[in-house]
C-alpha cells in the first residue's frame, strides 16, 4: 500500500477537511453541482431574518438517552418512558426533564430538534 507523499503537489493543494467533505460528499450521493447550490442559497438569509451567529450541536452518541432530557414520553406506557418528569419550560408548550431547570428557564433562546437514526439494521 503506497503512502502520498506530504511535499506532492496534490497532498499540498488537498487537506484532511477538504478530502473528508468530497468524501462525504459522495457517500450521500451530491454531486459538486449541488454542493454549490446548498452553500449558495445557505448563504442567503430569509427576508427580515438575521443569520444565526453560531449553533451548537449536542450529539449524545453513548451519553444520556434523549427520552430521559429533551424527548420524555409522559403519555407512554410506564415500561416505555424514562424515570423523569417533565417540567415545563420558557417556550409555550415544550417540557423537557426535571434536572434541567436552568436550561428551562432558557428554551425561549434555543431549538430542540427531536431526531434519532440508528445504522442497526434487521
Amino acid at each position: 500500500m503506497g503512502n502520498v507523499d506530504p511535499h506532492s503537489p496534490i497532498a499540498q493543494a488537498l487537506s484532511r477537511r477538504t478530502f473528508l467533505v468530497a468524501g462525504a460528499t459522495g457517500l450521500y450521493g451530491l454531486d459538486a453541482a449541488q454542493l454549490q447550490a446548498a452553500r449558495d442559497s445557505a448563504d442567503v438569509a430569509a427576508p427580515g431574518r438575521r443569520p444565526a451567529r453560531s449553533t451548537i450541536l449536542i450529539w449524545l452518541s453513548g451519553g444520556t438517552s434523549h427520552i430521559d432530557t429533551f424527548d420524555l414520553k409522559p403519555k407512554a406506557a410506564r415500561e416505555f418512558r424514562g424515570p423523569f418528569e417533565p417540567i415545563a419550560t420558557s417556550a409555550p408548550g415544550v417540557e423537557i426533564s426535571e434536572h434541567l431547570p436552568l436550561l428551562a428557564q432558557q428554551a425561549h433562546r434555543f431549538s430542540i430538534i427531536r431526531s434519532l437514526g440508528h445504522f442497526r439494521r434487521g
